[in-house]
């Protein structure tokens, strides 16, 4: 197999050297096939209190820290109205402005830093009322100079980074085009990604007291949905829909039997922001747990049952039929159908 297919069966988690054996040593070595799984830590609590905030995109001509400012402030909102929180998932944009085709320099010129005061401000709240706080975040990293890295940060109950999830690859229009070309994504920079940080890292999961968690924000891409169930994600925490809308947050839970929740932005005119836009939690059989009312700021408040999904969900298998199908040479068929009578 080249290099080139080699690297494309690690990012879609399935190890090359199966798919070039017979089909019936596949069916005996499938968990050869399998990405590697995170081992779940135990709960804090049998039942999850996760917090979805819905806020308004940065703008690029306001204020550094308003942005920051209306986060805290609906944070400190949802605590004295009695919401209290396990987890909370925050929007991708709520710090940032949307990327969108903006040159490389404006975007490294406000992108964040992993010490600096911004994630230090949401760090002391999430140390203060000990909850973890995972939010979209465009970082500067040093060890990629003059790179815009679009990711995901988790801090915990005492303030402390505990993962940070690349984008795995570029969101796509109707017409192919990629969204937001300044960005660097996994599948920008694949071959040193997996020489630094190694194939566990293309599609992480992480493993917390609040359920095993995957932050992921690419839509209309169900492989990747399913190799994070078969590395063991409970909860997948993604960003709101531009394209596909609910419906490919729906699917991914009930085809991965996993607890999906949505943060959406809310619109310049909230009374016209779609339904179909709005923060939602779904449960493993794809049903609707909790939607935004409106598409004005607010604190949307679900209680997960994890323990009992733990309890319950059966492990995510790949399936012998799928890998004998990706055999590089086929057979004519001899299938029933095909015989003469």
């Amino acid at each position: 197999m080249s290099r080139r297919g080699l690297l494309a069966a690690v990012v879609t988690g399935t190890a090359a050297a199966p798919l070039l054996r017979s089909a019936g040593a596949l069916a005996d070595e499938q968990s050869l096939a399998r990405p590697c799984a995170v081992q779940p830590v135990p709960l804090a609590r049998e039942t999850v209190r996760l917090g979805v905030l819905q806020l308004p995109a940065a703008r690029p001509d306001e204020p550094r820290e308003l942005p920051l400012r209306r986060m805290i402030t609906l944070l400190e909102r949802s605590v004295s109205e009695g919401q209290r929180h396990d987890l909370v998932w925050c929007p991708a944009d709520a710090l940032l402005p949307p990327p969108g085709a903006r040159p490389v320099k404006a975007l490294l010129a406000e992108a964040l830093s992993l010490d600096g005061p911004e994630i230090g401000r949401l760090a002391a709240w999430a140390r203060q009322h000990r909850c973890y706080l995972g939010l979209g975040v465009r970082l500067r990293l040093p060890d990629w100079p003059g790179r815009v890295v679009a990711a995901n940060l988790l801090l915990d109950d005492r303030g402390r980074q505990v993962a940070v999830h690349w984008q795995a690859r570029h969101g796509r229009g109707y017409d192919g085009a990629l969204n937001d070309p300044g960005v660097t994504v996994v599948e920008d920079v694949l071959p040193g990604y997996l020489e630094r940080y190694g194939p566990e890292a293309v599609l992480p999961v992480t493993a917390t007291p609040v359920g095993t968690l995957a932050m992921h924000a690419v839509e209309g891409e169900p492989e990747l949905l399913r190799v994070l169930a078969l590395r063991g994600c409970e909860l997948v925490l993604r960003s709101a829909p531009r394209l596909a809308g609910h419906v490919d947050m729906a699917a991914g839970s009930l085809h991965n039997g996993i607890f999906t929740a949505v943060a959406a932005s809310s619109g310049p005119r909230t009374a016209e922001l779609a339904p179909d836009c709005r923060s939602v939690v779904v449960g493993p059989r794809g049903e609707l747990l909790a939607a935004a009312g409106t598409g004005g700021s607010q604190c949307m408040t679900v209680r997960l049952p994890m323990a009992a999904l733990r309890a319950r969900r059966l492990p995510a298998d790949a399936s012998p039929l799928v890998a004998a199908a990706a055999q590089p040479s086929v057979r004519p068929n001899r299938s029933s159908s095909s015989r003469s009578s």
